[in-house]
């Protein structure tokens, strides 16, 4: 994720420095092309996997161990009183368990070898999940040979990918409109991608500016949840020392407003204060506190980090470096 959103944050960067020359801003717009691959997990091919994992286990034993994993499954259904016989499941592999993703990312994990190492054109892959980030000069035609051999290779796999579910998003220089005949369109199996103005990149809902959604309604919502949930803690008494308090706001309010933002709150102002700014308000709808409270106060007692600050410790320690200051 962290890979994925960074890049994309660095690019936003270079924009806004070169946005004052039109031809250098043109030349400096980023395509992100996000693909469903229908039903991931479930219609993988068993055949695939077992094949891939006999051809380059042949010597471990626990291939025969993993073939019958895989294989040895059944489903029935029931309905009121009435149970159907047990069905051999053909494809997929099981979900819910340990093994199962690990499984799945074995299955596919070649396709990172579709493209070579460029830093204008990649590929990041994180479970199903398959975004291309076509930068800068890259010719149109080059990414959709790369679209294209996503889409064989997927096939081959006896997968397919959902066009009406793939989104892709062109990200410009701010304040900058390009015309629709200006930005290229990419196809899958001869079929237009749907060209959105935001897109949700591993559940990060970003706009075309590199900008959080902060009124995306799903992130509202958890937001609404966890404050419920931390102040039921409170009212029924279930918390009581500071201490523990500071954990749960760092484990919980923290995570749904910063942590899984962290690139973005790299770059985005507005973001952080959206943040900060709720962080603050959670914790003091949670322990009942009047409006006239100090945030200072709150911040030291609990020992509260800003967005920024928490975003510059994530950074350094992930070893990412934006080129540019928070700002």
């Amino acid at each position: 994720m962290a890979r994925i959103i960074t890049g994309l944050a660095r690019h936003r960067t270079e924009i806004k420095a070169t946005y004052g020359d039109k031809a250098t801003a043109q030349h400096n717009q980023t395509t992100v092309i996000s693909l469903d691959v229908a039903g991931a997990f479930d219609n993988i091919g068993q055949a695939v996997i077992i094949k891939k994992l006999y051809k380059e286990l042949y010597q471990d034993p626990i291939r025969h161990w993993l073939k019958a994993f895989i294989l040895n499954r059944s489903i029935r259904v029931k309905i009121k009183n009435l149970v159907s016989r047990d069905l051999g499941v053909q494809r997929g592999v099981p979900q819910g368990s340990a093994l199962g993703p690990i499984l799945w990312n074995y299955s596919i994990e070649d396709i990172r070898k579709l493209a070579k190492p460029s830093p204008t054109l990649q590929l990041l892959a994180y479970a199903d999940d398959q975004t291309i980030v076509s930068h800068g000069n890259q010719k149109p035609w080059q990414t959709q040979r790369l679209l294209d051999q996503i889409n064989h290779y997927i096939k081959s796999k006896g997968l397919m990918i959902s066009r009406e579910k793939s989104e892709l998003m062109h990200i410009v220089g701010p304040g900058r409109r390009p015309k629709d005949h200006d930005l290229p369109e990419y196809f899958i199996a001869g079929r237009g991608i749907r060209q959105e103005e935001h897109l949700g990149i591993l559940g990060v809902p970003i706009n075309r500016f590199m900008e959080l959604r902060i009124e995306e309604e799903s992130t509202s919502e958890k937001l609404a949840k966890t404050k419920q949930l931390l102040r039921f803690l409170k009212i029924h008494d279930i918390v009581s020392n500071s201490e523990e308090w500071q954990l749960l706001f760092e484990s919980l309010l923290k995570s749904v407003l910063v942590h899984n933002f962290i690139p973005l709150m790299a770059t985005d102002n507005k973001a952080r204060i959206w943040a900060d700014k709720n962080l603050l308000h959670g914790i003091m709808y949670t322990l009942g506190l009047p409006r006239y409270v100090s945030h200072n106060m709150i911040q030291v007692l609990y020992h509260i980090e800003t967005a920024v600050e928490i975003a510059q410790k994530q950074l350094i320690a992930g070893s990412t470096n934006l080129n540019a200051p928070l700002s």
